[in-house]
């Protein structure tokens, strides 16, 4: 015959506790679960968004640059990706050199270094420039690499008129 609890005991029955149990540790691997894909997920976007503004940050300046160029040496040779050239309004020449060297674009202009982009891939490897001297036009392909995520953008610059 089944044993009757009086009111004054108390407690839960061993498949009560067990269910419980079950429940907390389903509960708890559900929130280590998404608790890691924001984690992984953040760090992907801040890999991808950091490759995007390098290469977005690299092209405005060249755009900008091959704008005012009235002549453009995409083949300078060395670690000179682009060498832009031009006089202003008031007969003063200037000269623009990007520069590509481990991973990082810099602007030479004026005798001062700024540093265009970062993570960079090295001419040939997905980064390079060509002029096109019949269309009168530059085509520059500018790849970024940050942790494995990659952008690459392919755009072209047509330089001022004579």
């Amino acid at each position: 015959m089944p044993k009757r609890l009086d009111g004054s005991q108390k407690g839960f029955t061993l498949v009560e506790l067990i269910v419980a149990i079950a429940l907390a540790g389903i509960i708890g691997a559900a929130i280590a679960v998404s608790t890691n894909q924001v984690i992984m997920g953040t760090t992907l976007s801040n890999d991808r968004n950091t490759a995007i503004n390098q290469v977005r940050n690299a092209c405005h300046w060249i755009s900008r640059d091959v704008q005012m160029a009235q002549t453009v040496d995409d083949n300078p040779g060395g670690a000179t990706l682009l060498e832009l050239t031009w006089v202003e309004w008031a007969g003063t020449p200037r000269t623009v050199d990007y520069v590509l060297q481990v991973g990082e674009l810099w602007r030479h202009y004026g005798g001062q270094q700024t540093l265009i982009a970062q993570y960079i891939r090295p001419k040939g490897a997905g980064t390079d420039c060509q002029w096109d001297d019949l269309e009168k036009v530059l085509n520059v392909n500018i790849t970024a690499e940050v942790s494995g995520k990659t952008e690459v953008r392919t755009f072209q610059v047509k330089p001022r008129p004579d």
